[in-house]
């Protein structure tokens, strides 16, 4: 049975863990990059191949949500992911409009601090190897891993892996980016003859 796992819990294991590192076979795991001088805003504006969703947060006037105290996740798609979408991308800006690609961001957004390891913890204590954790917008985000490869799944089954030697920790969250979209998006439709 899947593990539903709640923010008090998963942050509780995330402050648990803040010092500890992922060793196997005597070698390190790759620690995420530490700027704790920074905010996510920042970590994502200075973040290379992220520049789609920094200009998202620009344009919409996020920073100050990226700014403040409260800890995010954020689970940021790569300009490559956003481009092998092709037309479908038009969908995301329909005329200059932000609101669609805000929607769908927030569904790449988990409340909390959690770096990659502790994701990597909590899928190592589940006995069905996958954790679900509710998201900032609509849909549920859920972890397992691929062999050695962290991956998360939206409720449609999009599939994306996170990129983990690119996560960030900021001093209010984690930015991780990952090299797809977690939703499918419905394809371009022609007129019926």
């Amino acid at each position: 049975m899947k593990n539903t796992i709640w923010l008090a819990s998963i942050a509780a294991t995330a402050l648990a863990l803040g010092g500890c590192e992922r060793v196997e076979d005597g070698e390190a795991a790759p620690a995420t990059e530490n700027t704790a001088d920074q905010t996510l805003t920042a970590s994502i504006s200075q973040a290379d191949g992220l520049s789609t969703v920094a200009g998202v947060i620009t344009e919409a006037n996020l920073a100050s949500v990226f700014d403040g105290s409260s800890a995010y996740t954020v689970l940021a798609p790569t300009d490559d992911a956003f481009a092998e979408l092709g037309d479908a991308a038009e969908q995301l800006t329909p005329d200059g409009d932000t609101a669609p690609m805000i929607a769908l961001l927030r569904n790449h957004i988990v409340p909390g601090h959690l770096r990659p390891d502790d994701l990597r913890t909590a899928l190592a204590d589940d006995e069905d190897g996958e954790v679900e954790m509710a998201s900032v917008g609509s849909d549920p985000v859920t972890f397992r891993m691929d062999g050695d490869t962290l991956v998360a799944r939206g409720p449609d089954g999009a599939q994306v892996r996170l990129l983990v030697d690119r996560a960030v920790e900021a001093n209010n969250g984690v930015l991780i980016p990952v090299d797809g979209i977690l939703r499918r998006l419905p394809t371009a439709t022609t007129a019926s003859r």
